[in-house]
């Protein structure tokens, strides 16, 4: 493994914001799921009734051990599909949070390695010589934004005016205000998520999606 690799895998490190585990939500197929783990581990599994068990997890952490249950059989094609699965809720994750975004583009073109010692596949395992699936995911995101930049809905590149639309429809706003619902809005019905923190610069809520031009006139207080 290259001297110059970016390691990453605990909470407490760094570049923690890498990870699966840290709390960014994303909107994938429908829905908010809590974090990149919570995405990966539901889509082991075709029951609707367990993906929304694991969706609604408390943490990551618990998401991962419902995932890895198997007293429930996962899908057939989980070997041949779970690779673009990952790489759907990261890129997901990449470009609904500018934060994460930053810290990934920041590493410029360092190798990434997720340093999982007891997994050989996502990561480097203990030998340092595992297949870092992780790892090169990332890179292939990273070179992918590096070539067609993310452009958020709204004025600027960052949620920095108390609201942005993007997406499939999300409204991020910072940290200093406290997002209310308030019935109807020019940009839909505005519904609080579920109390956790995104990890990112700015809380998430969901909105329906909005047809015609994104503009600055309503605060969200």
């Amino acid at each position: 493994m290259s001297d110059n690799a970016i390691r990453f895998h605990r909470l407490s490190d760094e570049y923690a914001d890498l990870t699966n585990f840290a709390r960014f939500p994303i909107v994938l197929a429908g829905r908010v799921w809590p974090s990149t783990e919570h995405w990966f581990q539901a889509n082991k599994f075709t029951s609707a009734r367990i993906q929304e068990t694991i969706r609604n997890a408390p943490s990551p952490q618990v998401a991962a051990k419902l995932g890895r249950d198997r007293s429930v059989p996962i899908r057939p094609d989980w070997q041949t599909a779970r690779i673009e699965v990952m790489r759907l809720g990261m890129w997901a994750k990449f470009t609904q949070h500018p934060r994460a975004r930053r810290k990934l583009l920041g590493t410029g073109n360092a190798p990434l390695v997720e340093d999982t010692r007891g997994d050989r596949f996502w990561g480097a395992g203990a030998d340092g010589a595992g297949r870092n699936i992780n790892g090169r995911l990332l890179e292939g995101i990273r070179d992918e934004l590096n070539r067609q930049p993310v452009r958020w809905r709204g004025e600027g590149d960052e949620p920095s005016q108390g609201w942005v639309l993007f997406g499939n429809g999300l409204l991020v706003v910072p940290p200093h205000r406290q997002a209310r619902a308030r019935g109807t809005s020019p940009f839909g019905e505005v519904h609080v998520l579920p109390e956790y923190q995104p990890g990112g610069d700015a809380r998430v809520i969901e909105v329906e999606w909005v047809q015609g031009p994104v503009t600055n006139s309503t605060e969200v207080s």
